[in-house]
This record gives structure tokens, C-alpha cells and sequence, in this order.
């Protein structure tokens, strides 16, 4: 594909993406990672990851500045979270180490289809019946997100750890397990586990980078690659932020991101069986 035609391409998709992402409380990585391996086809795995471990990383460090402003999260809570996933980022390298691209592209692409069911299950049988976290701010595990709401700490290391994982596995920053996993597991709300999901997608995608510094100083993946799409995930996030606020029907938002899962899922495991 001619470079003229493929940074506009980029460009967009970064922007939309990464708005449906922030929008959706989901993430990002889980459509970055399928499209562009299906979009750029030369690279190999490491650098895909890397680059969308990249777009992930910016977009979710906006968020997670805005939430800091905002008072919507709690230092300690960023710190933990930090900690906790720096051995899963290890491990998480040392087993995608393990399986070649066909296997790599099959695990992710199971792992777009159980997201996408997660989501499902979160709006439609777990919704009204979350855990009034009110409740358990009193405990001596529990350390605070912000002033209206709290979370224990032994989750929030576990959960911490499998967005490490899953991070620096896949590339799409563990956004899409984690989010599910806050709303069912920890009983928060959608406003309560947005800023400590980017927070730890933060983190992790931080360290997943600075193990990969080495890709920095590729020109063509910097340049030619990340430089359209970084510029498309600051405009998206920062629009999405704002016009968050007005959104009344993030459902619709959702059923969007579950589809375009679903068909970047099944693209992968077809080019892998056919």
C-alpha cells in the first residue's frame, strides 16, 4: 500500500479508535493491536505490539492526567498498580517468546472474542448487580480511589498483575480485561473504574516501552508509522474527554466496539487457518 494512502489510513484509524476506546472505558489496544497487523503486514509481531503498546501508553497517560486533576484517583493507588505489574510484564515477554506469530495471532484473536463477551455480560447480567462499594471503605484492606469510593488492595495487585500479562503478551495494553474485571469482580461503577484501568494501563504499557527502547530510534516505525497515529490518538482522547460528558447512550458506543471486535478477531484466526 503507497505510503500516501496509508498514513491518512493511520491517522483515522488512531483518531476513532482511540475515541471509541476512551468512550467505551475499554481501551484502544484491543482493535489497534488486529488492524494493524492486518494493515501492516511487513512488520512483525514486536514491532505491532510495540507500537500499539505506544498508542496505548499516550492515550491512556491523557486520561490518567485528567483524572489526577480531577481528583477521580489516588496516587498510591497509580503506585501499587505500578509495582504489582512490573514482574507480569516479564513474564508476559518471556512467554510471547514462546509461540510463533500464527499462535501469538490466535491467542489474541481468542482474546477479542472473551472481551467482547465480557462486555455483553457487563451490560446485561452484571449491571444491576453491583457491589455498593460504599460499603467496604471501611475495611483495613481497602485503600481509596478517590473521596466517594474505595477498592481492596489484594485485588487491585491481582488485577494489576493480569494487565501487566496481558500487556506485554498482546500489546493491547490490558485495558479489555481489566475494565471487565473492575465493573464484575470489584463491583465498581463505570466512573469508578475508568481512572484506575488507564491508570494501570498506564503503568504497565510504560514499562512494557522502556524494555523495548531499542524500537525508539526505528525511523520507520516512529516516524512513518507512530508519528500519524500518535497525533490521531492525542486529538481522539482529548475529544473523547470532552464530549464524554454528553454521551448518554454509551451503549451504542459499546455494541460498536463489540462488533469491530469481533470481525478484527475472526480476520485473524481465518489468516492463520486458511
Amino acid at each position: 500500500m503507497s505510503l500516501f494512502i496509508l498514513i491518512p489510513i493511520l491517522f483515522v484509524i488512531a483518531l476513532l479508535v482511540s475515541g471509541l476506546g476512551s468512550v467505551s472505558g475499554v481501551g484502544g489496544g484491543v482493535l489497534f493491536v488486529p488492524l494493524l497487523l492486518i494493515l501492516l503486514p511487513s512488520k512483525n509481531i514486536e514491532e505491532i505490539k510495540f507500537i500499539s503498546t505506544l498508542l496505548v501508553f499516550v492515550s491512556a497517560t491523557i486520561n490518567v492526567i485528567w483524572n489526577l486533576i480531577k481528583k477521580n484517583i489516588n496516587y498510591l493507588v497509580i503506585l501499587i498498580g505500578i509495582v504489582a505489574s512490573v514482574p507480569a510484564v516479564f513474564l508476559g515477554r518471556y512467554i510471547a517468546g514462546l509461540f510463533s506469530l500464527d499462535v501469538l495471532k490466535i491467542i489474541i484473536g481468542a482474546i477479542l472474542i472473551f472481551v467482547s463477551i465480557l462486555l455483553i455480560l457487563v451490560e446485561y447480567v452484571f449491571k444491576n448487580k453491583e457491589k455498593k462499594n460504599n460499603s467496604e471503605i471501611k475495611s483495613k484492606f481497602n485503600i481509596k480511589i478517590n473521596e466517594q469510593s474505595s477498592i481492596n488492595i489484594f485485588k487491585l495487585i491481582f488485577i494489576s498483575i493480569a494487565g501487566g500479562l496481558i500487556t506485554s503478551l498482546t500489546g493491547m495494553g490490558g485495558g479489555p480485561i481489566l475494565m471487565p474485571i473492575l465493573l464484575i469482580w470489584c463491583g465498581l461503577t463505570m466512573g469508578q473504574a475508568s481512572p484506575i484501568s488507564h491508570s494501570l494501563i498506564a503503568g504497565a504499557s510504560l514499562i512494557s516501552l522502556l524494555l523495548n527502547y531499542h524500537l525508539f530510534g526505528d525511523f520507520e516505525i516512529m516516524v512513518k508509522t507512530g508519528l500519524p497515529m500518535l497525533i490521531g490518538v492525542i486529538i481522539g482522547t482529548i475529544v473523547a474527554i470532552a464530549v464524554k460528558k454528553y454521551i448518554t447512550k454509551e451503549i451504542y458506543i459499546k455494541w460498536i466496539l463489540i462488533v469491530l471486535i469481533w470481525i478484527s478477531a475472526i480476520k485473524l484466526i481465518l489468516d492463520v487457518l486458511l
